[in-house]
């Protein structure tokens, strides 16, 4: 099977099997993630390369600390129909392989098998805004001018493992189109009606968002002009 046929087919099962949406990422931000590496590797930093690592510093900012993988600690919202995300990530156990073994790059020799299990590594996450969007690191374009709640993470939806996490899958939660569609469902995130109030100021909140990135280089001149076109050609609020 080609590689494009076998990634759609994984997709459309993974699409069937997970409660929510799958997102359809773009890879504008990442390459430019590559490239500020490289430049800072070549330059010898100038400070980009910090902002890249250094959004989940609670010290520099509270707002920005991580915290247990739990509604209550991330102020994720009661969306209805959405289960909560506590404790669907997976544990990570303090295994003792011995003295010999070199955790850091998994070399050296084994010499407790099967290892003792000294522990569970506690796990962080990110802590959201009143969207169900995760705060810190470097706001996106699709962060900035949000369509819902965007997940790094999903449920299954049915069968033995319904309601555990799904895979390796982030998911898509849309906003209602109107406050009045919002208000029916009792969904307590602002609707696009309400956000953005037309089709032409959601397409100016997304050229705000890709040009603030471009000079800061964390998007491309290209690939930010793209994203207007495609806002603009999209049927938000049409």
């Amino acid at each position: 099977m080609p590689a494009d046929n076998h990634r759609r087919s994984e997709r459309s099962a993974l699409r069937a099997l997970c409660l929510f949406g799958l997102l359809a990422t773009s890879p504008a931000e990442g390459r430019v993630v590559h490239l500020t590496v490289e430049h800072r590797e070549a330059a010898g930093g100038d400070g980009q390369y910090e902002r890249l690592t250094g959004h989940f510093d609670g010290e520099l900012d509270p707002k920005n600390a991580l915290v247990a993988p739990v509604r209550s600690a991330m102020n994720f919202p009661a969306i209805p129909g959405a289960p909560l995300p506590d404790n669907l990530i997976n544990t990570l156990p303090n295994y003792d392989f011995g003295l010999d073994f070199r955790y850091n790059d998994l070399t050296g020799a084994i010499s407790i098998q099967p290892p003792v299990m000294r522990g569970i590594i506690p796990m962080l996450v990110p802590k959201t805004d009143a969207d169900g969007n995760e705060i810190g690191g470097i706001p996106s374009v699709l962060h900035q001018a949000p369509l819902g709640t965007y997940l790094g993470w999903n449920v299954t939806a049915a069968g033995y493992s319904r309601g555990r996490a799904c895979g390796f899958s982030g998911g898509f939660i849309p906003f209602a189109k109107t406050r009045q569609q919002r208000l029916a469902s009792g969904d307590p995130r602002p609707s696009l009606e309400e956000g953005y109030g037309t089709h032409e100021k959601y397409v100016e909140k997304v050229r705000e968002a890709a040009h603030r990135l471009v000079p800061e280089r964390f998007l491309w001149p290209e690939d930010a002009d793209r994203l207007v076109r495609e806002a603009d050609a999209s049927a938000v609020l049409r």
